[in-house]
C-alpha cells in the first residue's frame, strides 16, 4: 500500500518511555490521559468529523505511525495516549486529514506520484502542514510556540525546492482548497469568527516567505 507517512514529531507531541531524551526531560510531564476530555480534542473532532464522515476515511489508531492511505483511503494515527498533549494530537490528526483530501475522488493531487518524486512528495507535505496550521489558528487552538515548530517543520521541505518562490502560493492555495472542501460539511455559522487564517498567521507565514529568500539561513 502507498502511505503518505509523517515521519517527524514535535518532541512535545509524542512521549517517548523509558528512552526519552534527557536533553528534554525538562518539558512537562505528559497529561495524555486528559485528551479525550480536552475542549481541543472536541473542537477538532466537531471541525473534521463532519467530513470524514461524508466521504467514509476511516480513522484507525494504532503502532504503525501517523499516515495516510490513498490506496485504502484511510487514516493512520498512534494511540491518543503517545501524544503528549491534546494541541500535538489536533495538529497531527489535521495534517493526516488533509492529506486525505487529495484523493482521486477528490481533489485529485496526483498523490501516486510521491512514491518515485521527492518534489512532488515535499510539496503534498507543505500543503498538509500549512493545512493544518491555518486549520489549527482558525479553531483558536494553535499555541504559539508550535508556530515555530511548524516553520521548522516546512522549512525542512522547503530546503528541497531551494529558491523556487511558486512553491508557497502553490502550496498555499492547495492548502486552501483542501480546508474549503473539510469546511464544506461544517456549519459555516460555528467558523465566522475567524475567517481569515492568515490573520492568525502571520508569524507563520513571515517566517516561511523568509526562509525562501534565504533558502539555506
Amino acid at each position: 500500500f502507498l502511505f503518505i507517512q509523517t515521519f517527524l514529531y514535535n518532541v512535545d507531541q509524542v512521549t517517548w518511555g523509558g528512552n526519552f531524551p534527557k536533553e528534554y526531560d525538562h518539558l512537562p510531564a505528559p497529561k495524555n490521559e486528559e485528551i479525550e476530555k480536552s475542549s481541543e480534542f472536541r473542537i477538532i473532532h466537531d471541525y473534521l468529523d463532519p467530513y470524514l464522515g461524508k466521504y467514509k476515511v476511516p480513522i484507525e489508531y494504532g503502532d504503525e505511525g501517523a499516515a495516510y492511505s490513498p490506496s485504502r483511503d484511510v487514516i493512520y494515527m498512534p494511540p491518543i495516549t503517545s501524544f503528549k498533549d491534546e494541541v500535538g494530537y489536533a495538529s497531527v490528526l489535521t495534517h493526516e486529514v488533509v492529506h486525505s483530501t487529495g484523493h482521486n475522488s477528490r481533489l485529485k493531487r496526483q498523490l501516486a506520484s510521491i512514491s518515485t518524486d521527492r518534489k512532488e512528495y515535499s510539496l503534498e507535505e507543505l500543503v498538509a502542514e500549512l493545512g493544518a496550521a491555518m486549520s489549527m489558528a482558525k479553531l483558536g487552538i494553535k499555541a504559539a510556540e508550535h508556530n515555530d515548530q511548524s516553520i521548522a517543520y516546512i522549512k525542512g521541505w522547503l530546503s528541497v525546492f531551494k529558491t523556487n518562490k511558486k512553491i508557497i502560493p502553490i502550496a498555499d492555495s492547495q492548502a486552501k482548497k483542501a480546508l474549503m472542501m473539510i469546511e464544506k460539511e461544517k456549519n459555516q455559522e460555528e467558523l465566522k469568527e475567524n475567517q481569515d487564517p492568515q490573520e492568525r498567521m502571520r508569524d507563520l507565514i513571515k517566517g516561511v516567505a523568509k526562509h525562501i529568500s534565504n533558502p539555506w539561513g
